[in-house]
């Protein structure tokens, strides 16, 4: 079936951001990134998240478990990573749940993945159990070296009129990577049912 853009609205952006994890070692790059498509009036589906990678110091992409073995506290701590949607103007979800994997950058490969609770306080999106999101990639780092934060798709009762998705990863209070995207929420109007609008 033919849309056009009264009857579909796509909006996605990236933004990418990097930091030193430590001098002369390890560089950190963070990528946060939010979309949302509304296909039906009241609004469309929507998900965001957040990836880090850890690169190797001349030698190309290295283990994380290998080459920060010595400096565990530099591992990714859940308790210091969080997702501020301050700026939006969508409503998100009180709660939800994110995928975390841990991944090779160089093969593609995904060697764990799991599912985690995440809860909203004001503008302000965490893991619901740090310690046990910890547990997990300690366990399981093996030869990534990078860690996904993917949140489920989620609906978000967005009106008409103009939009924004935002959000800012943040470590330690610190932000590392946002996204910002205006768009326009619209009802599926040229339709003669609004479930030919959902179906589309």
């Amino acid at each position: 079936m033919r849309m056009n853009s009264k009857s579909i609205l796509a909006a996605s952006t990236i933004a990418l951001g990097s930091a030193l994890l430590f001098t002369g070692c390890t560089l950190k790059s963070v990528r946060a990134y939010g979309e949302c498509s509304g296909k039906q009036a009241g609004g469309g589906e929507c998900k965001a998240g957040m990836e880090v990678i850890w690169e190797g110091d001349g030698g190309g992409k290295r283990s994380i478990y290998n080459s920060l073995l010595s400096s565990l506290s530099v591992l990714p701590d859940a308790a210091t990573f969080e997702l501020d949607t301050s700026g939006s103007t969508i409503p998100y979800p009180a709660t939800g749940n994110a995928i975390l994997r841990v991944k090779n950058v160089a093969t593609g490969a995904i060697s764990a993945s799991q599912t985690f609770s995440w809860v909203r306080t004001g503008t302000v999106i965490r893991v619901a159990d740090p310690n046990a999101v910890n547990a997990w990639i300690y366990a399981n780092v093996g030869n990534g070296d990078a860690l996904s934060y993917d949140l489920l798709p989620f609906h978000s009762a967005y009106g008409n009129g103009p939009q924004v998705i935002a959000g800012q990863a943040k470590q330690e209070g610190i932000t590392k990577a946002s996204y910002y995207l205006e768009f326009e929420g619209r009802d599926c109007v040229n339709h003669p049912s609004p479930h030919l609008c959902m179906e589309m």
